[in-house]
């Protein structure tokens, strides 16, 4: 019987006569970031990109190409680390159907609340509106608020949905 199991203990041990792989030390740890940088630096918007919504403050609506209707006031939340050297920055339509209801739209341009500037349009079509930003009125490494105040909006008879402007970009940039 012991001469059966030899082999078979010989082939045992010689299998088990590996060599172990040598020790190393484990990879460097890494600590978390503490705080996560905010999703929107102080720029302008886009209503087309992806995640935009996260950003609105009210009185947006749904894509429809790569614009949005608005409402009377619509606005967007954008971080601000360093306040100084910005601009307002709005790309928007005046439509020629709710204009021949409305008439000429004033907008007032604002940043916090505060009038960055007041701008009466006498004719539909596309608009850009650009123009500096105090940098007193953000406060540095918060999000301010940016919007448009319309004087007047189109109403639907149908089922009383407000149309402001086309909105294609709204934000802050250097």
């Amino acid at each position: 019987m012991l001469r059966r199991l030899l082999p078979t203990l010989i082939l045992a041990a010689i299998a088990g006569c590996q060599r172990m792989p040598e020790p190393y030390a484990p990879p460097a740890q890494r600590q978390p970031v503490e705080q996560p940088r905010p999703p929107r630096a102080a720029r302008v918007l886009s209503m087309s990109e992806a995640g935009v919504e996260a950003s609105f403050v009210s009185g947006i609506g749904a894509l429809e190409g790569s614009w949005r209707w608005t409402g009377r006031t619509p606005g967007v939340r954008v971080y601000v680390s360093k306040p100084e050297n910005l601009r307002f920055v709005a790309e928007f339509a005046l439509s020629e159907v709710t204009f021949r209801d409305t008439g000429p739209v004033t907008i007032t341009f604002l940043v916090n609340g505060k009038a960055v500037d007041r701008v009466r349009y006498e004719k539909p079509g596309q608009q850009v509106f650009e123009k500096p930003v105090p940098a007193g009125w953000m406060p540095p490494g918060e999000e301010s608020v940016v919007s448009l105040e319309l004087d007047k909006a189109w109403v639907s008879k149908k089922d009383g949905a407000e149309l402001g402007v086309i909105l294609s970009r709204l934000g802050l940039q250097p």
